[in-house]
């Protein structure tokens, strides 16, 4: 698409009026894009360039410069290519995070599209993209869809819906194809690919085909076959006739343990109704996949120098081009359970570790992501600073009334101090001290402290009363390792002696419960009330008068839960508490080193002085991210792997 570029001056451009709506095209200036982003608007590509409010203020294509100004206030996700030289940008407000749409002209002008109020507000939008000359989107909806904890007496539903968009009298509706599409929830990454004269839509689990002639359908998911070990498409291709994907492994360690030293990580599946899939040989590493005369193409890692781009090749692919999370809000939780693994990553990749692991060959990719990292942590920070939605959420609340938690706030504390370290921006210090001073003296969360008598040990509770499904209930080791590690790495906790000797308290009660001592596998997700259970007459909880506990449940936390836990312990001690053994983090290396524990708590480990060595087998594992949440893992997995190749 060819895009004009205005030549007058700024006061020649405003004398003629094309200052009246968000500016016009104008010549390439000197602002530096946001790294790992690149949309593809027909035969071009644009960077994103990041204005002083935080969202995106415009893309340059990135051969001759040319700039398309974006609606003020807006972080573009998908750019469809209309007729008459126009551009429809799908995009979230900030800091509302609403969905919006708006057509851009070749000449600058921007013309807003009106959404309906509930799809504005609910739609959380995954993909957008043309099939036979129709506009289609893919969307989660967070008020239809209801994750676990929102209700304790309905199963939680997590699907995704596509609609097929319509552009009228100022108007873009989103008329029903398919609800309900089992391919994710909230937290995937949507792949489009044309394929036999309709579409592709691909997340890490699976695909399903979209016919776009005369009423859109779709059709059965496509996965591979029953039984095979990878289930994680991390990569999809087509040429339009036939289509393959790269499958990785993954494992819940509650129910299989990790894969042996010899089973291969990675597999090359054909995306059909009967799928069949070739294992990869053990040490094979893929990625950059391609669909050349029906046949599947792939490069493999040889050298330090192929990890680094495999990492920035996967930096790219992530949702909406590589924005992410990229300004968005807390309200869905994706900033902490999201963006902050993510940015964690990111941040280790312009740490010293990946200088010393890779010479000067990654410096390019180091400075990228050092400029993402404080970019997008600003950001964060930014967000601390409104009224609302600030650090607030609604994804876990009942009836979706805006809820802050500790966990949440304890993990921006450590994301903050960990940029602070590297770029030392002021307003990253100053959200730090603020989410720092509601850790130690929480009035705006829903948890609180409590110690004997009111509890049997030292540990967090969830007020009574809560707009939460637990409330009164103690509540699960991650909230209190979140908190604590927020505490212990972002200074909170040295800054206030007294509720360091409760976080103290709270991290040896946790280790007495789950017998840390006898170097277990793995412990349980919680403890007390909230694992236990209770009756009406307890009077425990307002919310849930009767709950049967998580011990009817897997009470064995997953190894996300248990890696916070380790994570809590590393910078307890780190800070020099004795709360938390020599042994015990060496003990914590172990199951890092068994697969047992996320790669990513090696870091936490050996900042407190403990060594880890990670083995290929299970670096491995973590090799390729399919969503930003993997990003953290596959940070060190790949230094890791590193260390045992040439240049």
């Amino acid at each position: 698409m060819a895009l004009k570029i205005s030549a007058c001056s700024a006061m020649a451009c405003a004398a003629a009026g094309l200052f009246a709506a968000f500016g016009p095209l104008q010549a390439m200036e000197k602002t530096e894009p946001l790294p790992f982003v690149e949309f593809d608007v027909g035969d071009e590509a644009f960077e994103a360039l990041p204005g002083a409010d935080g969202a995106i203020e415009a893309l340059r294509e990135m051969t001759s410069g040319r700039r398309i100004e974006m609606p003020p206030d807006i972080v573009p996700l998908e750019i469809l290519e209309l007729g008459d030289r126009q551009l429809l940008v799908l995009g979230r407000t900030t800091p509302l995070g609403h969905l919006s749409a708006s057509i851009v002209s070749d000449d600058g002008r921007v013309r807003t599209l009106e959404i309906a109020i509930d799809q504005r507000l609910s739609f959380y939008l995954h993909a957008a993209f043309q099939s036979g000359g129709r506009l289609f989107a893919l969307v989660y909806d967070v008020t239809a869809n209801l994750p676990s904890g929102r209700r304790v007496d309905r199963v939680a539903s997590e699907a995704l819906d596509l609609y097929e968009m319509k552009i009228a009298d100022g108007k873009l509706s989103f008329l029903d194809v398919a609800r309900g599409i089992p391919l994710g929830g909230i937290d995937v990454a949507a792949r489009i690919l044309p394929f036999g004269g309709g579409a592709l839509a691909c997340t890490q689990a699976g695909c399903v085909k979209l016919s776009a002639v005369g009423r859109p359908a779709i059709g059965p998911i496509l996965t591979p076959p029953d039984g095979h070990p990878h289930r994680q498409l991390v990569e999809a291709a087509s040429d339009g006739a036939r289509a393959y994907a790269i499958y990785q492994g993954e494992y819940d360690d509650r129910f299989s343990p990790p894969p042996a030293e010899n089973s291969p990580a990675f597999s090359i599946c054909e995306i059909s109704e009967k799928p069949s899939c070739n294992f990869l040989p053990t040490e094979e590493i893929p990625y950059g996949l391609s669909v050349v005369a029906g046949a599947p193409r792939y490069e493999t890692v040889r050298t330090r120098g192929d990890l680094a781009r495999l990492i920035e090749h996967d930096l790219r692919r992530m949702p909406h081009h590589g924005i992410a999370a990229f300004a968005e809000n807390n309200l869905e939780g994706r900033l902490a359970w999201s963006a902050v693994y993510y940015l964690n990553g990111v941040l280790e990749l312009a740490e010293q570790s990946w200088r010393e692991t890779f010479g000067g060959s990654a410096d390019l990719l180091r400075r990228k992501a050092r400029d993402r990292a404080l970019a997008e942590t600003l950001a964060i920070a930014r967000l601390g600073r409104t009224a609302y939605p600030w650090y607030f959420a609604k994804r876990y609340s009942l009836q979706r009334e805006p809820i802050a938690s500790l966990v949440h706030l304890g993990r921006f504390a450590a994301l903050f101090a960990r940029a602070e370290r590297l770029g030392g921006q002021r307003e990253v210090h100053e959200a730090l001290l603020e989410v720092s001073a509601e850790l130690t003296a929480p009035t705006r969360v829903i948890e609180e402290f409590r110690t004997p008598p009111l509890s049997p040990h030292p540990q967090l509770g969830v007020r009574r009363f809560a707009p939460f499904w637990a409330d009164g209930s103690s509540a699960p080791w991650n909230y209190m390792s979140a908190w604590i590690e927020g505490g212990a790495s972002g200074g909170g906790f040295a800054r206030n002696k007294r509720v360091l000797r409760f976080a103290e308290a709270c991290a040896r009660s946790f280790q007495e419960i789950e017998k840390l001592d006898l170097s277990p596998k793995q412990w349980n997700y919680s403890a007390g009330s909230i694992l236990e259970g209770w009756s009406p007459e307890s009077g425990v909880s307002a919310n849930t008068p009767e709950w049967r506990g998580d011990k009817t449940q897997t009470t064995t936390a997953h190894i996300s839960y248990r890696s916070m836990d380790a994570m809590a312990l590393a910078a307890l001690r780190r800070a020099g508490s004795d709360a938390v053994p020599a042994e015990r983090l060496a003990y914590l290396a172990r199951l890092v080193e068994e697969g047992l524990l996320y790669p990513f708590v090696a870091r936490g480990l050996e900042a407190a002085g403990q060594p880890v060595n990670i083995p290929p087998h299970i670096a491995r594992l973590y090799a390729r991210s399919a969503l930003p949440w993997q990003i953290q893992n596959q940070a060190t997995a790949l230094e890791r792997l590193a260390r045992r190749l040439p240049p």
